[in-house]
């Protein structure tokens, strides 16, 4: 009589089959594993964030507004106040509801948006948006939360930059009533010494990043970024997941 296999052992080596067919698929698109990995982070944040939001309102019976809760200038169309939020930009204190802000994972490249009611002195609404990468086709923030008076699903289509914070310019400034006197230039000064300009490091890393549609792109290694289709030309790589530190392949 032939011996066939028993259950425990097709069970076992279907098993092996899947871990390593995993692994495989992981191996080969490391890319596709890390976007994932940024999405998830995305969604929880903004989860916590109408946490965070709920309890701010029942304090302040206001949503945070303008530079209570943005790094940028506020960009006003028809009421409805768009601007940047991220917890490594201008140091807002929203102590006790949250420690630090959240930042969008790919932060300088992408960051969080942050809608709200500027009708009135108080905002009655918000909304948070978010690139999820899983749908990054170029239809700008595809995911968003907001408090229940408002519409998630309304993030805008189009990507919005941050606005530069700016300082006012006074007015009434006095006006000088004499012109300064010129300082004479020097003569027979010693020429400085020029430093010389710090050339690019060897792309020595097991990761490299490249700019792809104008956002820094994860292409594995400095091979990968430069036969592939993985970068904007003329191709330039990075050492740091923020498009810096210049290297060479």
């Amino acid at each position: 009589m032939k011996r066939g296999f028993s259950l425990i052992e097709i069970t076992i080596a279907v098993s092996l089959i899947a871990l390593i067919s995993v692994g495989v698929i992981a191996l080969i698109n490391p890319l596709q594993q890390m976007q994932k990995a940024w999405d998830t982070q995305r969604k929880h944040e903004l989860a916590v964030l109408t946490k965070v939001m709920e309890d701010y309102y029942n304090d302040k019976s206001s949503f945070p507004q303008g530079s209570e809760i943005c790094y940028d200038s506020p960009s006003d169309d028809n009421g409805t106040c768009s601007c940047h939020i991220c917890g490594l930009e201008g140091g807002k204190n929203f102590s006790p509801y949250i420690s630090k802000l959240f930042c969008d994972p790919q932060y300088p490249s992408k960051s969080y948006l942050y809608q709200y009611d500027c009708v009135n002195t108080t905002a009655s609404w918000y909304r948070a948006c978010a690139e999820l990468s899983e749908k990054d086709n170029g239809s700008g923030y595809n995911y968003g939360v907001a408090s229940t008076n408002a519409d998630p699903s309304l993030c805008p289509s189009t990507p919005i930059s941050p606005t530069p914070t700016y300082t006012p310019v006074p007015t009434n400034a006095p006006i000088p009533t004499s012109t300064p006197t010129r300082t004479p230039t020097p003569t027979n000064l010693p020429m400085p010494t020029l430093t010389p300009t710090p050339t690019s490091t060897v792309c020595n890393a097991n990761i490299i990043y490249c700019k792809k549609n104008g956002f820094c792109n994860f292409c594995g290694t400095a091979q990968n970024c430069t036969t592939g289709t993985s970068c904007d030309p003329p191709i330039e790589l990075y050492t740091q997941s923020n498009c810096t530190g210049v290297c060479m392949p």
